[in-house]
Order: structure tokens, then sequence, then C-alpha cells
């Protein structure tokens, strides 16, 4: 019984009628690079368009990095942006 029904899947995955859509976040108006990670991101407020994965490591892995005081002060405008 399991065997039919894993046959059946791949049959419907190899069906020649299966379609897969896929679309680039780099033609999306929406989406930015991050430079550090080149990740695409939502999110463009961050400190010099860095994402938030990236904020958060260089904050935690190296907090004397010369970005920090910026990141931080950028996080600060940000928490008074949305906690109003």
């Amino acid at each position: 019984m399991i065997e039919e029904e894993a046959d059946k899947d791949f049959e419907a995955l190899m069906s020649p009628h299966l379609t897969i859509e896929a679309r680039s976040l780099m033609d999306d108006d929406n989406y930015t690079k991050c430079p550090r990670c080149w990740h695409y991101h939502t999110i463009k407020i961050n400190y010099d368009g860095l994402c938030d994965a990236c904020c958060k490591n260089i904050l935690e892995g190296w907090p004397n990095h010369e970005s920090a005081p910026f990141i931080m002060a950028n996080l600060d405008n940000q928490r008074k942006l949305f906690t109003r």
C-alpha cells in the first residue's frame, strides 16, 4: 500500500504536465541584497543595507566592530518608530 502511494507520488513528479514557477528576487523591488552575505531580504531600513541576520552576527560576534555603534543607533531609531 505504501509502495503504491510512493509510486503515484513519483509518477506525479515525473509528469510532463508538472510546472514549477521560479522567480528571481533580484528583479523584485521589494527585495534588496545584503552587501555582507548577499542574501536577498525585505528590510531596507537597517544600517548600511545589512540584513537582520548580519546585524545580529556583527553585534553578537564582533561587538567592537566599527559598524556596531551605527547598527545599535539604527536599532534604537527603529524601536522609536515602531513603539509609538
